[in-house]
Order: structure tokens, then C-alpha cells, then sequence
């Protein structure tokens, strides 16, 4: 058993180490220069090591991606949260009037309602002008 593990060990890690000490020794790292004017640099040419950049340019999500995803997903949550708000205001409302078809709507002559909710206005202000 151990000879295979040291097979497979090393099938991964032999190719690995030349494709590093190759990036290393052909490529080098990177050395700062002046950048143009017109020119916008990406985000893994920040990166001095090669390896690094290979890594970030394949691998890794770009930073202003995950950034504009984040922003995304808040906009999404504060619209949800509105919503709930707002969602939350029209069942107190129906529940306070009742007067008309909403979600728990059961068809029944309006005429009681209406008559209902005029009676208590008038109620209301003959007892606020005693």
C-alpha cells in the first residue's frame, strides 16, 4: 500500500514542482513599470509571482465581479424587505376596513360593510362633539 501512495504522491507532485520552477525560471517575476495612459490593467497583473497571476487570472473570480454580485444581492434583500413591508401594511389595512377583495376574500353583500364602517364614522363624531 505504501508504494502506490508514493505513486500517486508523486504523479502530483513532480509535474507540479517543473510547472513552477519553469513559471520561475522562464517567466520570472514581474518588475514594475510605467503604465500608459490608455491603459487599464487587470487584476492579476498586480501580482508579482507568476504562479500567483496564472492562479488569479484562471482560478479566482474577479474582485469587482464579487463585488458587484454582493451589491446585487443587497439591492435584492432591501426590495424583499420593502415588499414584506408594504405586504404587511395592505393585510393590516384589509383587516382594518374590510371593505373590499382581497386575499381572504369571501363574496358576501358589501352593503353591510359599507353601511358598518359609515355607522361608526358617525358614531365616532357625535361622541367627539360631546
Amino acid at each position: 500500500m505504501p508504494l502506490t501512495e508514493h505513486f500517486y504522491v508523486a504523479l502530483g507532485l513532480i509535474p507540479a514542482g517543473l510547472f513552477i520552477f519553469f513559471m520561475n525560471a522562464f517567466v520570472g517575476p514581474a518588475e514594475l513599470s510605467e503604465i500608459p495612459e490608455d491603459y487599464t490593467p487587470e487584476n492579476y497583473e498586480y501580482f508579482q509571482n507568476p504562479v500567483k497571476r496564472f492562479m488569479c487570472k484562471h482560478f479566482y473570480p474577479d474582485p469587482v465581479h464579487r463585488y458587484e454580485a454582493n451589491l446585487h444581492y443587497l439591492k435584492q434583500s432591501d426590495e424583499n424587505q420593502k415588499f414584506k413591508l408594504l405586504e404587511r401594511k395592505v393585510k393590516e389595512l384589509m383587516s382594518e376596513r374590510g371593505d373590499y377583495k382581497g386575499w381572504y376574500y369571501v363574496p358576501v353583500d358589501p352593503t353591510a360593510a359599507y353601511l358598518g364602517k359609515e355607522q361608526r364614522e358617525t358614531e365616532e363624531a357625535i361622541v367627539l362633539d360631546r
